[in-house]
């Protein structure tokens, strides 16, 4: 089981330093692969996930910037934090756990997410959901994957620039 390990400072680094981009990023993964729902999810050391950045169509339900779940039950969270991999769920309707119920809520229907990985750990997975009753396209986890990549990049980016303006003050 990959378990996310981070400084307790990441988390605020990401957000001050590099979170204003990440709503643009989800927007335009929504955009480019014409799903419904995206959500940018930060894995906490207590098993907890905290939505990072989200987009849903206009005039839908939708997820909130802070929202936490437990990393419990059959969720794309929990299978990436677990296997460090990209997954895919084909059918929510027979999801069992608190992301599932929440994604059943939004009118989620499949979803694909893939890893954020910074240095090798689970720092935050990227997950897009469709409304309509059918699997997402085969090659949807290499497109996300693609979109996390650059996501990582960013936060491992904002990272160093907090070190290093760290380091000049002490």
């Amino acid at each position: 089981m990959v378990r996310p390990t981070a400084p307790p400072l990441w988390l605020g680094v990401l957000v001050v330093s590099a979170g204003w981009g990440f709503g643009l990023a989800v927007a335009e993964l929504a955009r480019g692969l014409g799903v419904e729902h995206v959500t940018l999810v930060g894995y906490e050391e207590d098993g907890v996930g905290i939505v990072l950045a989200t987009r849903d169509s206009p005039d839908r339900a939708a997820m909130t910037v802070g929202e936490r779940f437990p990393l419990d039950g059959h969720s794309l969270s929990a299978q990436i934090v677990d296997t460090g991999a990209a997954a895919r769920i084909d059918d929510y309707s027979t999801a069992e756990g608190p992301i599932a119920d929440r994604m059943r809520g939004l009118n989620v229907c499949s979803g694909v997410g893939a890893p954020v990985l910074v240095d090798g750990e689970v720092r935050a997975a990227l997950m897009v959901g469709s409304i309509v009753a059918q699997s997402l396209p085969t090659g949807t986890e290499d497109q996300v994957s693609d979109f996390a990549d650059l996501i990582a990049t960013a936060i491992y980016n904002a990272e160093n620039t907090h070190r290093q303006t760290m380091s000049s003050f002490g």
